[in-house]
């Protein structure tokens, strides 16, 4: 354990996005000072890099504080050997996201955004969806969703802007990111509910959608011509309300007359 100007710290990369300092936690440290140690690793220089306690550093440097207690840990042995420089470097590297995705999973404020950049961080590593799970101790289905997000750029934007989604609702806006309109509902329904139906409700237009292309396309390639369903067409009215009457279509002209275009029943024409 050492004693040293937080400002003289280290930062190495984190998976959190945002550091989320808030002006009482800074007046706490001013106040009280740092009472968590920090955690650091000595690198090839000598300089203390910071592990764990990012939010604390900062925080102390914000609150004027010349002192901050911190915990050097020392380099496992065992990280580098029978490895290159390159390889060390990179299970020191996914040996961080591991440990930072474990300091802060059961943390307030963590984000769906922060996990899927973390799982993005160690696939870029070489690890596989089922070796990510392992290391993180997380469902393979946390992991493959947030893969899914990672990919994505909209889904990415969207999980950052919107704290309130979830991986797995992060997801399906990845899945639907070429439908503006699916988008806007999706969102709708994470923040006040109904998020599963809304979701059930867009597979089955999707699913009934291409469906419909892939019909279409076998009888086109059989020679058969399709014609496009029209929509209706507005501003439109009940019949009942224009005189049809519904037995025989034909119009009553007591109640017809002035309505463009209304054809007239035999008993009518002539008149």
């Amino acid at each position: 354990m050492v004693v040293v100007d937080p400002a003289m710290l280290i930062f190495a990369a984190n998976v959190r996005i945002d550091a989320r300092l808030d002006v009482g936690f800074v007046a706490s440290v001013r106040e009280q000072g740092v009472l968590q140690p920090i955690v650091a690793r000595r690198d090839s220089e000598g300089g203390l890099v910071v592990r764990f306690g990012h939010r604390r550093t900062l925080a102390a440097i914000g609150a004027g504080r010349d002192r901050v207690p911190v915990y050097v840990r020392t380099q496992p042995t065992t990280a580098g050997e029978g490895k290159s420089a390159g390889e060390a470097a990179r299970a020191g590297e996914v040996e961080r996201v591991v440990e930072q995705l474990a300091e802060n999973h059961h943390r307030a404020g963590r984000t769906a955004a922060e996990d899927a950049a973390a799982f993005h961080q160690l696939e870029a590593f070489g690890l596989s969806a089922a070796q990510i799970a392992k290391r993180t101790h997380r469902p393979k289905t946390d992991v493959t969703a947030g893969l899914a997000v990672a990919r994505s750029e909209l889904a990415s934007k969207a999980s950052a802007r919107w704290e309130f989604l979830t991986l797995e609702q992060s997801a399906v806006l990845a899945e639907f990111a070429d439908n503006t309109a699916a988008l806007t509902d999706l969102v709708a329904a994470a923040k006040s509910g109904g998020f599963a139906q809304v979701t059930q409700r867009l597979c089955d237009d999707r699913d009934d959608t291409a469906a419909y292309a892939a019909m279409a396309a076998e009888l086109t390639a059989a020679g058969t011509t399709v014609i496009e369903r029209q929509a209706l067409a507005y501003p439109g009215a009940r019949l009942d309300y224009m005189g049809i009457d519904p037995a025989d279509h034909t119009a009553r002209l007591s109640r017809a007359r002035g309505v463009p275009g209304l054809p007239l029943g035999p008993s009518d024409r002539g008149r």
